[in-house]
């Protein structure tokens, strides 16, 4: 943050910085849900093909089960490739996953150690079996869950933005860590 801030504090403010360190995590994390979804689709393909080549019985949930061991033993390998491939600012993965964040911003986030952790992290979220939930939060003018989020910098009802998701062990599991909003 202190980066964005020392290159553009003045043209965009505190408040456009935060929210575009919560859009990087959303994004990367959208980004890695549909990523890890293809891949175990394909990959599923491809052992249904071996199997059936190989004259294995096999039923479909071994097939996926081994897709999804596959794919999960390839996690930081698999992050690196995309990772690489996003840092080569390749524009449809620019515009498709990254659409709502300033270009010169999001160049600048591009650059740093926190992207790539972010990205490394939203990966090895999605390849759990179940997949990690983001909870993007309330929305804007609205109260929210103070067992789900904690207040930033004030404490009041109302929703201005949200400075980070909140972390469940999946959908509809138990909450790991609380979200942070700013509110009024």
């Amino acid at each position: 943050m202190d980066l964005c801030l020392q290159k553009f504090g003045k043209s965009f403010g505190e408040d456009i910085i935060i929210q575009h360190l919560l859009k990087t995590i959303v994004c990367c994390h959208k980004l890695c849900e549909e990523k890890s979804s293809f891949m175990l689709k394909a990959g599923k393909e491809s052992l249904q093909t071996a199997v059936t080549a190989l004259m294995i019985v096999s039923c479909e949930a071994e097939i996926v089960k081994q897709a999804m061991d596959i794919r999960k033993l390839a996690a930081e390998s698999t992050s690196d490739q995309l990772l690489d491939s996003i840092r080569k600012s390749k524009k449809d993965i620019i515009t498709t996953y990254f659409k709502t964040m300033d270009k010169k911003i999001l160049e600048v986030i591009k650059s740093t150690l926190f992207f790539t952790k972010c990205f490394k992290l939203c990966w090895k979220m999605v390849v759990q079996d179940p997949p990690m939930f983001l909870d993007e939060g309330p929305q804007k003018e609205k109260a929210f869950d103070k067992n789900v989020f904690r207040e930033y910098t004030s404490s009041r009802t109302k929703v201005v933005f949200m400075v980070w998701p909140a972390l469940y062990l999946h959908k509809n599991g138990a909450l790991l860590v609380k979200g942070v909003v700013k509110v009024k």
